[in-house]
């Protein structure tokens, strides 16, 4: 969506079903049991992917309704506002976990320096 490749409404629209779908699988718990089958890094990887795929489509939303651009502004921030606050909570927890293992040891855990 965000690439502009496709602008045909049919493939737009299956876009966005499948990031619709994808966000709905890390709510729900059977998303538990297919992440199940994957390591860690793997479903995490996952989780990321999903996460980063809303945010361009978000930017991508913007950029064209700060252009004005109106129909396919108005498709798309609809698409992305319907679950923003979800979103958010995501993305400001993968921002609040990719700190913490940014962060060295010490300041992350000042306890185990008093050790």
């Amino acid at each position: 969506i965000s690439s502009g490749v496709s602008r045909d409404a049919s493939d737009l629209k299956r876009i966005q079903q499948l990031l619709v779908s994808s966000l709905q699988n890390l709510q729900t718990s059977t998303h538990e049991l297919i992440i199940s089958r994957y390591n860690e890094s793997t479903s995490t990887l996952l989780r990321l992917s999903v996460l980063q795929a809303w945010a361009e489509v978000y930017v991508k939303a913007h950029e064209i309704n700060a252009q004005d651009s109106a129909e396919e502004a108005l498709d798309l921030l609809s698409t992305v506002e319907a679950h923003e606050t979800y979103l958010s909570e995501l993305w400001m927890s993968a921002i609040r976990d990719h700190a913490l293992l940014a962060l060295p040891a010490l300041l992350c855990h000042p306890t185990a320096a008093q050790r």
